[in-house]
C-alpha cells in the first residue's frame, strides 16, 4: 500500500472521487464543482466528542447543556446526516469530575447532541464502559430515546435513510477489544442487504500520532475490500490523512471535536469531514478545519467567531 504523504487531503479543498483507483491507495482529485443528477445527500463526520470532565463541569456551572456545540450547530444541522464518536457515557448519576480518565456526563448533556443535530454516534471506543454496563446501557437508551442512532452495540448496524438512500453505520474498537475479521465481513454483508451505503466507524491507531500505523493500514484495506464505502477513524485525538482506497474513502482520524485537551496545537486543531453522496455514490469529500476553544469546544475558523 502506498504510504506517501501525498495522500494527505488538503484541508478545506473539495475533492471529487473520480477515476479507477488501485488497491494501493490513491490521491483524491480536486474538483470544485461536483454535479449530481439525482438525490444529493451530505454527511458531516466529526471526531471525538467528550462531554465529561471540564466540559460537563462547565455545563453544570452555566446551567447550559447546549453550549459545547453551539458555535457549530448551524453547520451540523445543515447536513442531512451528522455523525461523531461519543467518547463519554451519559447517565443520571454521573459525578462532576474535572480530572482523571473516566469520562461521563449527566443526562441533560444529551441536549448538546440533539440541539446540534447529531444523528448518529459510535459508542465503540475505549471509554464506553468506564462506569460499567449499567451506565453504558442507560446511555444507549437515552441516546436512542432522543432520536440519535447508535452504532457499535452488537452486530446490527444503525440505519438512517435520507433522500431515498439507506445508510448503514457499523462501529468497532480494536484498541481495547479483540475484533473478528470474519464477523466484520458477515456484518458488512448483512448490512448490504439492508442499505445502499456502508459507513464503518473505527476506533484505532496510536494516540497523538499524525500518521496511521500498520494496523490501521491493514484494517482499512480489509474493510475496503469487504465492501465499506466510507471509513471514519477516531482515537488518535489528532488529524490524520484521508485517502481513497479501492472503492472506499478512508479518513484515518478527524482528531478532537469536543474535548478538554487544550495542551497542544495538534489536539486543539482538527477537521470535520463533509461527504456528499449522489444517490448511493460518494461524489466528493472535504475536510473543513476545526479549532477548539477553552475548555475544549469547537468552532469553524472559516466562519466569523460570534
Amino acid at each position: 500500500m502506498n504510504r506517501s504523504l501525498a495522500l494527505l487531503v488538503p484541508i478545506a479543498c473539495i475533492m471529487a472521487l473520480t477515476g479507477s483507483p488501485s488497491s494501493e491507495g490513491d490521491d483524491l482529485v480536486e474538483n470544485t464543482e461536483p454535479t449530481c443528477e439525482g438525490a444529493l445527500t451530505s454527511i458531516v463526520a466529526v471526531g471525538d466528542i467528550q462531554l465529561g470532565r471540564k466540559i460537563f463541569a462547565q455545563m453544570v456551572d452555566r446551567d447550559d447543556y447546549t453550549f459545547p456545540m453551539r458555535r457549530v450547530a448551524d453547520k451540523l444541522l445543515a447536513a442531512d446526516i451528522a455523525i461523531g464518536n461519543l467518547e463519554s457515557q451519559i447517565f443520571p448519576w454521573c459525578p462532576v469530575l474535572t480530572s482523571g480518565m473516566r469520562l461521563c456526563a449527566g443526562s441533560r448533556a444529551v441536549e448538546s447532541l440533539t440541539r446540534a443535530g447529531i444523528d448518529v454516534v459510535s459508542v465503540a471506543n475505549n471509554h464506553s464502559h468506564d462506569f460499567g454496563k449499567k451506565a453504558f446501557d442507560t446511555s444507549v437508551r437515552l441516546l436512542k430515546k432522543n432520536g440519535i442512532a447508535v452504532a457499535g452495540v452488537g452486530p446490527r448496524p444503525a440505519l438512517v435513510e435520507r433522500n431515498g438512500v439507506r445508510f448503514a453505520f457499523l462501529a468497532y474498537s480494536p484498541v481495547d477489544r479483540r475484533i473478528s475479521l470474519k464477523r466484520i465481513t458477515s456484518n458488512i454483508r448483512a448490512a448490504r442487504n439492508r442499505a445502499d451505503v456502508i459507513v464503518v466507524l473505527v476506533h484505532w491507531g496510536v494516540e497523538y500520532s499524525s500518521e496511521p500505523d500498520e494496523a490501521q493500514f491493514a484494517l482499512a484495506e480489509f474493510l475496503a475490500k469487504s465492501g465499506a464505502n466510507l471509513i471514519i477513524g477516531s482515537h488518535p485525538h489528532v488529524l490524520q490523512p484521508m485517502v481513497k482506497l479501492g472503492n472506499a474513502t478512508v479518513a484515518y482520524s478527524l482528531g478532537n471535536f469536543v474535548f478538554d485537551q487544550m495542551w497542544s496545537s495538534a489536539t486543539s486543531h482538527s477537521a470535520a469531514g463533509k461527504f456528499d453522496f449522489c444517490n448511493a455514490q460518494l461524489s466528493s469529500a472535504e475536510l473543513v478545519p476545526v479549532e477548539l476553544l477553552a475548555p475544549g469546544v469547537p468552532f469553524f475558523p472559516q466562519e466569523p467567531d460570534p
